[in-house]
Formats: C-alpha cells, sequence, structure tokens
C-alpha cells in the first residue's frame, strides 16, 4: 500500500515539513505585526496654544504658516530611528516651530537610557513632551 519504506524520503519530508512551518510562521508573525500595530488614524499637525491664539487674534486670517515635509532628523549613531520629524510648521507671530513626532515605544526607554533618567520616568500615554532646540547658523560664505 505506501510501497517501499525509504529513510532518506522520509527525512526530505519532513526537512520539506520543517521549512514550510517556519515560513508560514515567519509571515505569520509579520502579518500579525501588520495588524496590530497601533498607526494612528489621524494625526493633529497643529497644536493650539496661548501663544498661537494671540497671534491668530492680532493677526487673525493674515497669519502665515511654513511648512516642510521632511525625512528623518535623527542621524547620529547613538538616536537613529528613535524619533522621525515628518513635518515641521514656523508661525513667525507667534515665535514658534512646531514639529510633528513620530516614535515607538521601544524609544523612551531607549531615551530614559540614553540621558540616564529615571525608569518610567517618561510617560508613554502623555500628549506633551518639552523639546529643546538648538539654532545653529552657518555663517560661512559657501
Amino acid at each position: 500500500m505506501f510501497g517501499k519504506f525509504n529513510f532518506f524520503a522520509l527525512i526530505k519530508w519532513l526537512f520539506r515539513l520543517v521549512v514550510t512551518a517556519v515560513v508560514i510562521l515567519v509571515f505569520s508573525i509579520f502579518i500579525w505585526r501588520f495588524i496590530t500595530g497601533r498607526v494612528p488614524k489621524e494625526l493633529q499637525v497643529l497644536s493650539p496654544n496661548d501663544a498661537l491664539a494671540e497671534a491668530y487674534a492680532e493677526h487673525g486670517e493674515d497669519l502665515q504658516l511654513y511648512t516642510q515635509k521632511q525625512n528623518s532628523i535623527t542621524r547620529s549613531k547613538t538616536s537613529y530611528g528613535y524619533f522621525t520629524s515628518c513635518q515641521a510648521i514656523l508661525i513667525p507671530e507667534a515665535g514658534q516651530l512646531q514639529l510633528l513626532i513620530r516614535y515607538n515605544d521601544s524609544t523612551l526607554e531607549a531615551t530614559e537610557k540614553d540621558y540616564e533618567l529615571a525608569e518610567g520616568s517618561l510617560d508613554p500615554l502623555s500628549d506633551w513632551y518639552d523639546v529643546t532646540l538648538v539654532v545653529a547658523r552657518d555663517l560661512t560664505p559657501d
């Protein structure tokens, strides 16, 4: 009924079965990760605050906003990929630069480690973080 038993044919069949199972498992993990990823449906690009409200009250519809879509701003070896800033909005009348920053949950842990902060000091559910910007001007002719 089954024919002659061949040990090498059985090993070959088991190897194919294991490889197929591993491939299915890997693809299942990728699909599960894409489905369960928490990507927000809508991002709030401009955050209203007191300075922006005062500038709008003074200038009304003439309030100028300069926007720029950009690639990642984190390029140093120690923080590559921690934060991604995909849009910047400059509001001169309000004296503000607002950045839309995206990050992974592991980013907060890595930031705590890099800056030697207390574990759990960065709240992953918080909407606001103070970011200090350093203005660098290149005054060379070229």
